[in-house]
C-alpha cells in the first residue's frame, strides 16, 4: 500500500471507529437522556459525525472527548458548526497524557440563542468596531451608545478591530444596558483560553469578540439555568477537566471500546445507519 492509501485507510478506520462509538445504542440513550426539546439524539450525532468532513483531526480524537462534546450539544440544544452555536476544537490535552481530545466551545450565536430562551430579554446583539467606524459612547446617568459602521470600507482584516460591544434590553426595563470591551481586552481574554491559537479565535475572530462582549454583559444581567450551565461545561472542558459526571448518571463504558466489526454491520452498516459518506 502507497503511503497515500495508507494514510487514508488509517484516517477512514479513525472516522468509523468515532462513529462507532456515538452510534451504540447506550450512547444514543444517554444522549437522549440529556436532550432537551430543541434537538433529537440522532440529529446531534448526524451533526458531530458532520464535523468530522470539515476537520478530520476530530475522527483521532479519543471517543470519550467526542461523545462528552455530544453530551453538551444534547443538553444545551445548540447545533454544533455551520451556525456558529457551538464548536468542537481539537487539541491535546495536559491533563491526560497529551492525548487528542474533542473540546466544547460556546459560540457567539449559541450565547444569544440561550439568553433568548430564558424569555427575559426584548432583545440581545454584539457588533465589532473597525478603526474607521464612528463610534462613542458614555457610562453613568446619560449613558448612550452610538454606533456608525464606515459603508466605504472595504476588505477589512481582524487586526483592525478596535474594541466590541454587546447591548440588551430585558423585559419590562425603560433602556438596555450595553457593555464595550477593548481590543486590549479581547486579547486578554483569548489569551486565557486553551485554544487561543486554533479553531473560532483564528477562523471567525470577529464571532469571538462578540461573544467575549456577550460574556462581559452576561455579569451585569440576570442568567438563566441554561446559560449558567453552558458556561460550566465550556470552562470545564476548556481545563480538559469536562467528565460523564457532568451530565448526570450516564454509562457509556461499553461504546469506547465497541469495535466496527461485521456483526453489527461493519462500516457499512455505519454508513447506512447515520447515512454519511
Amino acid at each position: 500500500m502507497n503511503p497515500m492509501a495508507e494514510t487514508t485507510a488509517v484516517a477512514t478506520t479513525a472516522k468509523h471507529r468515532a462513529i462507532a462509538a456515538l452510534t451504540n445504542d447506550r450512547v444514543l440513550s444517554a444522549i437522549k437522556s440529556v436532550a432537551t426539546k430543541h434537538m433529537t439524539a440522532e440529529r446531534i450525532v448526524k451533526l458531530v459525525v458532520g464535523e468530522f468532513s470539515r476537520n478530520p483531526k476530530l475522527a483521532d480524537c479519543t471517543p470519550q472527548s467526542i461523545i462528552l462534546c455530544a453530551l453538551a450539544f444534547s443538553q444545551l440544544g445548540l447545533e454544533p458548526g455551520l451556525l456558529g452555536h457551538a464548536y468542537m476544537i481539537p487539541r491535546k490535552n495536559k491533563h491526560n497524557e497529551n492525548k487528542l481530545e474533542a473540546n466544547f466551545q460556546l459560540g457567539y450565536k449559541g450565547k444569544i440563542a440561550l439568553n433568548f430562551r430564558s424569555e427575559m430579554f426584548e432583545f440581545i446583539h454584539a457588533e465589532v468596531i473597525y478603526r474607521d467606524d464612528r463610534f462613542e459612547y458614555e457610562y453613568g446617568s446619560s449613558a448612550f451608545l452610538r454606533h456608525v459602521p464606515n459603508p466605504d470600507s472595504e476588505n477589512r482584516k481582524d487586526s483592525d478591530i478596535v474594541a466590541a460591544y454587546a447591548i440588551a434590553h430585558l423585559k419590562g426595563a425603560t433602556r438596555p444596558v450595553f457593555r464595550v470591551i477593548t481590543r486590549k481586552q479581547i486579547n486578554e481574554h483569548r489569551r486565557k483560553s486553551q485554544t487561543a491559537d486554533s479553531g473560532p479565535w483564528v477562523e471567525h475572530f470577529p464571532k469571538m469578540c462578540c461573544k467575549t462582549a456577550i460574556h462581559e454583559i452576561e455579569t451585569y444581567l440576570p442568567m438563566s439555568t441554561e446559560v449558567a450551565t453552558a458556561q460550566a461545561l465550556e470552562e470545564k472542558s476548556d481545563e480538559g477537566e469536562l467528565s460523564f459526571a457532568d451530565f448526570g448518571e450516564v454509562s457509556v463504558e461499553d461504546a469506547l471500546v465497541n469495535p466496527v466489526t461485521e456483526s453489527n454491520g461493519g462500516t457499512a452498516g455505519l454508513k447506512n445507519r447515520l447515512d454519511v459518506p
